[in-house]
């Protein structure tokens, strides 16, 4: 219609037609020609509500939520008493009062020592990365405080990588998770020695609590320097989380590989799909599976893209989704599945990554007895995962990850 409407057609008849596939656009992800195109309908037609309507949801999907309540402010204006157009408004700025990063406690840290293993990079205030921070937080012999001052330095020093990134448009340059030190942090195991002292501490504080051991002081003390761990662990989780948030619809093709692979994952018959503790033999169904599988993972491009860390992230940003729907109140079933797919998913990219390719990770599995581990260890994720869910929760991060 664009194409065929002529030099004479008057021009605000075209707004409606820029409209329209502004939303089209949308629903397609494009989000870069959903912008461009409400941004034209707002030349062509200013007075209308919908031109900034559109353009407010273009910059919504491009995670600019501070340009997106502008523009649907600039449409309620036009069309007061809009309840969608306020809706908008109010969970926006929402989201914007809860997206200011977690704020890590300074802690004096002394330069870490040039060891094996340690990252050679440092942040802006000239602080290397000391791979023993991860050491220490996860080390429960160890003092609170000391184990606090660990997680605090960990934190200030993705902090300010994170910082560096936020300061670019998404799909600039190299990704957060690109950044050879973050990386380093990362292949360290930041996450799983966060989520450890996460899960560490609230059980140690629900178990004071059914006790009633709040009531003596030595115990009430131990479990606040608890809570104090519990809360920077999953700041600094969060501010890992952020990235993948922000810069997902930048990566198209992670984004078209995570979703075939986990369809792939829900192939019937298969290791991964049978119950647990099933009899695993050969079939028509676990060859379809492998044959399905072995393409995607054969292929060395796809599969890295598939073990970066930026798409293990993704999953469990997925799995935290699925469990704040199911407490919410929403279809338990459904959500419940969601939340086991995307731990399926993070359980077998995670052996592929530590055995370094597809086969042997996928072998490990086609047995009944390695199918048994398999179910287990999933199990195991998604009980992290749910008790992160809820010191999500309970600190407040919830809505600036988008969960």
């Amino acid at each position: 219609a664009i194409k065929t409407a002529g030099k004479s057609a008057p021009e605000f008849d075209l707004a409606p037609v820029y409209s329209n596939r502004s939303a089209a656009f949308l629903k397609l992800k494009k989000v870069k020609q959903a912008l461009a195109d409400a941004e034209m309908c707002i030349k062509l037609k200013p007075e209308w509500q919908k031109s900034h309507f559109r353009k407010g949801c273009a910059l919504e999907a491009g995670d600019d939520a501070q340009g997106a309540v502008e523009s649907f402010k600039a449409a309620l204006a036009l069309d007061a008493g809009n309840q969608e157009i306020s809706y908008k408004i109010k969970t926006l700025e929402q989201k914007l009062k809860g997206k200011s990063n977690f704020s890590f406690k300074a802690n004096p840290v002394k330069e870490a020592p040039k060891s094996e293993g340690a990252a050679s990079g440092a942040t802006a205030s000239g602080v290397p990365w000391d791979p023993q921070w991860l050491k220490t937080s996860g080390d429960t012999t160890l003092p609170a405080p000391e184990r606090l001052n660990a997680v605090n330095n960990t934190g200030n020093f993705l902090n300010e990588h994170l910082m560096a990134y936020l300061e670019k448009t998404p799909g600039d340059g190299p990704w957060f998770f690109e950044d050879k030190n973050v990386a380093a942090m990362m292949e360290a195991g930041a996450v799983d020695s966060m989520l450890g002292v996460i899960v560490h501490s609230l059980c140690f504080i629900i178990s004071v609590e059914q006790a009633g051991g709040e009531t003596n002081p030595q115990i009430a003390e131990s479990a606040s320097a608890a809570m104090d761990l519990a809360a920077a662990s999953t700041g600094v989780i969060h501010n890992l989380l952020h990235p993948v948030l922000r810069g997902w619809q930048t990566r198209p093709m992670k984004m078209q590989l995570l979703g075939a692979l986990m369809k792939v994952l829900t192939l019937p018959g298969t290791p991964i799909t049978l119950a647990p503790n099933t009899d695993i033999k050969p079939s028509q169904e676990m060859s379809n599976f492998l044959a399905h599988a072995g393409k995607l993972l054969a292929n060395k491009e796809a599969f890295d893209h598939l073990v970066s860390h930026d798409l293990l992230m993704r999953a469990r940003l997925m799995m935290l989704r699925a469990f704040v729907n199911v407490n919410n109140g929403l279809d338990k079933a459904e959500w419940t599945d969601k939340a086991t797919q995307s731990a399926r998913t993070l359980c077998l990219l995670q052996r592929c990554k530590a055995a370094g390719g597809w086969e042997k990770a996928l072998d490990t599995i086609c047995s009944t007895e390695g199918a048994a581990a398999f179910h287990k260890e999933v199990g195991s994720i998604m009980e992290q995962h749910n008790i992160l869910t809820s010191a999500f929760t309970k600190f407040g991060f919830k809505a600036s990850v988008g969960i």
